[in-house]
């Protein structure tokens, strides 16, 4: 590929070949030029270079325009993509600590969880231990109640053959004064 340099040399002579020739043809007459097939074909070459190199001049400036638009848009693009990185960095973050958080709050939990289990259990077993107390108790106090009524029952008996014989001992002394 030519650099910048050979190409505006390469053009700088060409321009003073042309200029040259135009000096040239002004020396000769109009009919002469028109007549000369060369000097014809010299003026469609320049004509054609001439928009040859306006078309070239364009095409660099777009191509110039296209590569300004191109690292616009990748600068834009890269931003947008730094921006969406540092949020997405920062959401990452904040579950990441949120995460944190609430793993910890669910240790606590399932520790909490396992205690009340463990109270819940002591509670049951405590529970029968209680019940079962207090069927024995129950039975014991039937059988007191049993006892008691039979006490009572005896107690009576012994009550009423003490009066029985309270009443034939008085009734015994008193004969014995009477008579």
């Amino acid at each position: 590929m030519k650099t910048q340099d050979q190409k505006g040399r390469k053009w700088s002579r060409y321009k003073a070949r042309r200029q040259e020739y135009s000096e040239s043809d002004a020396n000769q007459s109009h009919d002469e030029s028109c007549t000369e097939f060369p000097g014809n074909k010299y003026r469609e070459l320049e004509l054609t270079n001439d928009a040859l190199h306006g078309h070239l001049t364009l095409s660099r400036k777009l191509q110039k325009a296209v590569n300004q638009l191109r690292d616009d848009k990748a600068a834009e693009a890269q931003r947008e993509f730094e921006k969406q990185r540092k949020k997405i960095k920062a959401e990452l973050s904040s579950e990441r600590a949120q995460n944190c958080i609430l793993a910890e709050e669910l240790v606590r939990q399932t520790r909490s969880l396992e205690q009340c289990q463990i109270a819940c259990q002591a509670d049951e077993e405590l529970l029968r231990r209680l019940q079962s107390q207090c069927y024995e108790l129950r039975a014991q106090r039937a059988e007191a109640e049993l006892q008691l009524v039979e006490f009572e029952g005896d107690n009576r008996r012994a009550t009423d053959r003490t009066r029985e014989e309270l009443v034939a001992r008085v009734n015994q002394c008193l004969r014995g004064y009477t008579l």
